[in-house]
């Protein structure tokens, strides 16, 4: 139990892309949201550090039909972490392993009728299932060709009469269970051909039965009826509108639009039910609202909001059916995101924009313009609607060697340290000051402006 108080892309192209997003996941600027803190189950192998709502390159996602409660595969982290329907920290479960409620490569995540949860495992080649409080109840699947043996399954669904498809992507095909297991029936099989695939990564079940599966090697779309016979396909790869490049999930709402996560577009597109385009939203980029890095997973709840795993930013999206951004959470680690205790050193690796209050200084990155050479002057005055704001800080000198962002610490002046230190620990009333750079020597003089926003560290 869990207490309430957490055929792949080949050869050098898929090393590429999984540094592409390894490097993404290091660095990214965290979220705040405060989360409640869990006792972890030993039956369950779960890890005591992982609560909270911070997370490690998150995966696919899922929201229980009972009370839209959220569940987040935490990839990097082997867990399962749920939330309430407000993306409220509630529990987790997992860490790494091949025991039972252990994980390794998890991936994607289905939630059936009775609230119970499924999890893909690409690395243990297998199903487990749990009561949707971390409870462990079954499992099965073995790496192999065979029925009910997989090849690094991926995207999971559950459709009413509560049958899981299972997107068994190197082996290139579907595969169908009953709840308890049993293997149902298959099809598909290596190709670009209908009913064929090259690395399926996605599949979801719309409320009439319709089967809609993201044939990402292929960068298209395909719809089945539920026993598998071929219906229609969309998609080449592209850019544009009704185009797709490596798409990894897609979900159905109640009005049968599909939505597909075009992942390496980071990207959502919305499509009717016959693949013509309706919109999209989204754009490649770091932290901010409605910027996405390489989103894995999509879910949408009862009113209609569409949920993303917004993976390399290590973060969780909510969107209306439009892709109007209404709120985020998560951020990279393994616990929660809420400001650190204030005795606790700031991060090695911190964020652009963000900066850190910690014994007296503020931590932070700057980058001093090249024309700047040899070095220029930092210091962090109030922010004022007049560029002239008074200097909160001793300036500090700092080498110009490059453009590159790098380091610095600046003494905060004694009479404006209770200031900082007060309103850096306010959640969502952090103090904005601006990082004045001023030109130290040279003939070129000049003066630039890096807006920051404060945390206590």
């Amino acid at each position: 139990m869990v207490s309430t108080s957490g055929n792949s892309v080949s050869g050098g192209f898929q090393l590429l892309f999984f540094l592409i997003v390894g490097l993404g996941v290091v660095g990214l600027i965290g979220v705040d949201r405060a989360g409640a803190a869990g006792l972890l189950s030993k039956d369950a192998g779960i890890a005591n550090t992982l609560t909270g709502t911070a997370f490690k390159g998150p995966h696919g996602i899922a929201i229980s039909p009972l009370d839209d409660s959220i569940y987040v595969v935490d990839h990097s982290n082997y867990a399962v972490k749920k939330f309430d329907h407000e993306g409220k920290f509630l529990l987790a479960w997992g860490s790494k392993g091949s025991g039972n409620g252990e994980f390794d490569g998890p991936d994607g995540i289905a939630i059936d009728s009775k609230g119970d949860v499924y999890v893909a495992e690409t690395e243990n080649d297998r199903i487990q299932k749990f009561t949707g409080n971390g409870r462990f109840l079954t499992s099965w699947g073995s790496r192999g060709k065979g029925d009910g043996q997989f090849y690094y399954p991926r995207g999971i669904a559950i459709d009413a009469a509560d049958r899981l498809y299972v997107a068994d992507a190197t082996n290139y095909r579907i595969q169908v269970f009953s709840a308890d297991g049993t293997f149902i029936t298959k099809w598909g099989s290596g190709g670009g051909g209908p009913g064929e695939f090259g690395d399926p990564r996605g599949v979801t079940v719309s409320e009439n039965g319709d089967v809609y599966v993201a044939d990402s090697g292929k960068h298209r779309i395909q719809k089945f009826q539920s026993d598998g016979t071929f219906v229609l396909e969309w998609g080449s790869r592209g850019s544009g509108p009704g185009e797709l490049n490596f798409p990894w999930s897609l979900t159905t709402d109640r009005a049968g639009y599909v939505y597909v996560l075009d992942t390496w577009n980071h990207r959502v597109q919305r499509f009717t039910s016959d693949g013509t385009f309706v919109n999209e939203w989204g754009r490649f980029g770091v932290g901010g609202n409605s910027a996405l890095s390489y989103p894995r997973g999509i879910a949408v709840n009862s009113a209609g909001n569409i949920y993303v795993a917004d993976s390399a930013n290590n973060q969780v999206q909510v969107f209306t059916d439009a892709g109007k951004f209404i709120d985020r959470w998560g951020g990279v680690g393994t616990g929660d995101r809420k400001p650190p205790a204030s005795n606790s050193p700031p991060p090695k690796i911190i964020p652009t924009g963000v900066g850190y209050y910690y014994k007296n200084r503020l931590y932070m990155r700057i980058k001093c313009p090249a024309r700047f050479k040899p070095a220029c002057n930092a210091v962090a005055t109030g922010v004022t609607k007049k560029k002239k704001g008074k200097a909160m800080t001793r300036s500090v000198k700092v080498k110009v060697r490059s453009t590159k962002w790098k380091r610095v610490s600046l003494l905060v002046k004694p009479k404006f340290r209770a200031k900082v230190q007060s309103l850096s620990k306010v959640k969502r009333k952090t103090l904005h000051v601006r990082i004045k750079i001023k030109s130290k020597r040279g003939k070129k003089k000049g003066t630039v402006y890096h807006r920051l926003r404060v945390r206590t560290s």
